[in-house]
């Protein structure tokens, strides 16, 4: 066994035992990690889906390639372009 284990096999480790009490779940981001602005985004899918590249040749100015790729994939699931389209098409 390690003397030390990470923080996260510590929080494990307590979970299953079950002597956790009301602790609160850790973050899903640091607080330090802002997110990306929406419209930075939508202009990097537009740029992927115009110009037929690889979400990672996405310039960074839109923002992580990953990022841009998992909104997409996120957003498409859940309808959000549907919706965007048949508003445009209305306007």
């Amino acid at each position: 066994m390690r003397l030390q284990r990470r923080r996260h096999e510590r929080i494990r480790v307590v979970e299953q035992r079950g002597l956790g009490g009301d602790r609160a779940a850790p973050a899903k981001r640091p607080p330090c990690v802002h997110r990306v602005n929406d419209r930075r985004v939508i202009s990097g899918i537009l740029h992927v889906l115009r110009s037929g590249c690889r979400w990672r040749d996405c310039p960074p100015e839109y923002g992580p390639a990953t990022t841009i790729c998992n909104r997409y994939s996120r957003w498409s699931a859940q309808g959000i372009w549907k919706r965007i389209f048949e508003r445009l098409a209305a306007a």
